[in-house]
């Protein structure tokens, strides 16, 4: 059983700008006069007096429980769950995070990140509330000028460059990525496995590109003295999204709690990524039996995927995840000129399952004779495929 005081609350949320419209539209926050709020009637609210206005819209006493302990049978373990209270608190303070992270966003040395994409839950218990997107945003391709710029920063000739986007993640940070013409020589799809209820993974794309052609990251935002870098793998990864202080978990998947957010990032941070748990989470890597040709046009389509998607859709575990979304760009980018077996396999089990996914791939013919799929911590550990400065 946890507790928060009104003086904590005021405390805590003074210097935030909570915007009345969004507080009102939370779903957790339905049954508040949050519009009482605000004294001043300027759309937020700001300061020790409307921050304790707010307390008092939504509590009535200067102490409360933000958790209490049920026994749903006398033989059954207590579980914990959320009290009214603690549902309304937790919808503030994802306002209160996504204002200071957007306060961030302008940076105190004076620059600032353009492709910053911003988003709202519009489905599950959260609804309404503000999407966690500090680890993970969607693609945003660059317009002409966009790119023209980038690639001053980089010193590169624009007309070497096939694809240029924002947004990539890497080591914390968010990066334009500049990938030159041809340069995927090999395309793979890895099967993250990881502890849950039910037989469970995760799916993602990996692009590798040749030697002679890593993609150019150059630092978003407007520091010119910014260090670029050279990034030898891309990995395209559809995942789940919710509001500050969310947990991913199978089931609310399925109920809608999560928005989808079709990512891109380096190898790197998904090596680091499966690789902190412990035991660390298995990586199967099966190398594709495609042409180069074919592989940059799947990059491609993972690009344009992932823009076109922004974050306006629900993630679903079974109908909309990493599975179906590397599926459906993986066809989409070799011409959705599937054989029989594939429709067949898409009608029975839509295939929504990642830990099927060798399967789904050897029926579409992409997996060569006698193909073995590769352990990713092997590889790297190996031959480590690292992220580094540019000359």
């Amino acid at each position: 059983m946890t507790t928060v005081s009104r003086s904590d609350f005021v405390k805590t949320n003074a210097s935030a700008r909570l915007p009345v419209d969004g507080l009102a539209a939370a779903r957790r926050l339905q049954g508040v006069d949050v519009a009482r709020a605000d004294a001043n009637r300027d759309g937020v609210i700001s300061g020790a007096y409307e921050a304790a206005a707010l307390w008092d819209a939504m509590c009535d006493r200067d102490v409360v429980e933000t958790t209490q302990a049920r026994r749903p049978l006398p033989f059954l373990p207590a579980s914990t769950s959320p009290t009214r209270e603690g549902e309304r608190l937790a919808a503030v303070e994802s306002f209160r995070v996504a204002d200071a992270r957007l306060r961030a966003l302008g940076r105190t040395d004076g620059t600032r990140d353009t492709f910053a994409r911003e988003g709202t839950l519009r489905s599950g218990p959260a609804r309404g509330e503000p999407l966690d997107t500090k680890g993970a945003r969607p693609v945003v391709l660059l317009d002409a000028v966009q790119k023209a710029e980038a690639c001053r920063k980089a010193g590169v000739d624009p007309a070497t460059i096939e694809h240029a986007f924002a947004n990539l993640s890497h080591g914390g940070a968010f990066y334009t990525t500049l990938v030159p013409r041809g340069a995927v020589k090999d395309l793979s799809m890895m099967i993250e496995t990881f502890p849950a209820p039910v037989p469970a993974a995760h799916a993602m794309l990996r692009f590798t590109l040749a030697d002679d052609k890593p993609a150019i990251l150059v630092p978003q935002g407007d520091d010119a003295n910014a260090r670029t870098l050279a990034l030898p793998d891309l990995v395209f990864s559809a995942e789940a999204l919710g509001q500050p202080g969310w947990k991913y978990d199978l089931v609310n998947g399925e109920k809608g709690a999560f928005a989808l957010v079709d990512r891109m990032e380096s190898l790197e941070d998904r090596f680091q990524h499966v690789d902190r748990y412990t035991p660390r989470h298995p990586v199967a890597v099966h190398r594709l039996d495609v042409t180069t040709a074919v592989a940059n046009d799947v990059l491609r389509e993972a690009l344009t995927t992932s823009n076109r998607t922004g974050l306006g859709d629900a993630y679903n575990t079974l109908n909309r995840s990493c599975g179906t979304e590397a599926f459906a760009v993986l066809d989409r980018g070799i011409g959705d000129k599937v054989p029989l077996q594939v429709k067949i396999a898409r009608a029975v089990t839509g295939e929504r399952l990642p830990p099927l996914a060798e399967k789904y791939l050897a029926m579409r013919g992409l997996l060569a004779a006698g193909h073995k799929p590769t352990d990713l911590h092997n590889e790297l550990t190996t031959a480590p495929r690292l992220v580094t400065p540019r000359p």
